[in-house]
């Protein structure tokens, strides 16, 4: 019997780690009762080459509520890996605290660059400023870098 090639094993290795990572339950995303909403909701970036940029993924914030809502903070956790763009999208949040009216939206985009191999999660998070106490909506993020070549 042929024996495999060092490239050979860690490509064998990678792709069982990749169904390990990527074939677990995903983790619920926790309820809470802010009025603003994202979509969507969590995004998986799949596989990227450590070093290189996923194009960018737009993401809608709805206010859902009946009031104006102020957004006090559009923030990721888990900063290098993930890059956010107030300005993308269709209908830029921007800069500054927008206010959204009752069923009115507006966007931002992410993209995933990975700085190092793993799998990589994260969260994109959107805080009111009222009325009433601040509230947050967050999105899941998922990513996995692999060594590349490229």
């Amino acid at each position: 019997m042929a024996r495999r090639s060092a490239s050979t094993r860690r490509i064998i290795l990678l792709f069982f780690l990749a169904l390990f990572l990527f074939c677990r339950p995903e983790p619920s995303l926790s309820e809470t009762a802010s009025p603003l909403t994202i979509s969507p909701a969590r995004h998986d970036f799949g596989f990227m080459g450590v070093g290189s940029a996923s194009p960018p993924i737009v993401f809608t914030i709805n206010n859902k509520s009946a009031l104006s809502q102020t957004i006090s903070q559009i923030t990721l956790a888990k900063r290098g890996d993930f890059t956010l763009d107030l300005n993308g999208g269709e209908n830029p949040c921007g800069r500054g605290n927008p206010t959204l009216g009752p069923g009115e939206s507006c966007t931002v985009t992410l993209s995933f660059r990975p700085f190092a191999m793993g799998r990589v999660n994260g969260s994109l998070r959107v805080k009111t400023a009222g009325p009433g106490p601040a509230l947050e909506s967050s999105a899941l993020l998922r990513g996995l870098s692999i060594a590349c070549g490229c």
